[in-house]
């Protein structure tokens, strides 16, 4: 269903054994080098909706979630290929300790 949407409506072919479908919300999937996840708000600030509840009659205030996608930069691996064209040095990577080489002329 999916695979006939896309290429419908987005003249996109997917590769089924190689496309794996997961949620965005539960796990991270790694598209073009790069982490894609969705993270939702940690500090209360989403807002809310009220509407008449059809029970009672009476106004029911409901939170809306709101969720953000986020692209991952994966660094460490960036940073080893860099290192291996003598570009930086990696001191410490745990700490994020990397200093850049001198250029050559």
């Amino acid at each position: 269903m999916l695979q006939t949407y896309l290429k419908q409506t987005l003249n996109v072919e997917l590769h089924t054994k190689k496309t794996i479908i997961i949620s965005a919300i539960k796990s991270r999937a790694f598209f073009l080098g790069a982490f894609v996840r969705t993270s939702s708000s940690r500090i209360n600030d989403s807002k809310t909706l009220k509407y008449i509840s059809k029970l009672n009659n009476r106004v029911v205030r409901r939170m809306m979630y709101t969720y953000k996608t986020l692209l991952l930069a994966p660094l460490e691996k960036i940073v080893k290929s860099l290192e291996s064209q003598d570009i930086c040095k990696v001191v410490d990577m745990r700490n994020r300790n990397v200093k850049p080489t001198k250029k050559k002329a």
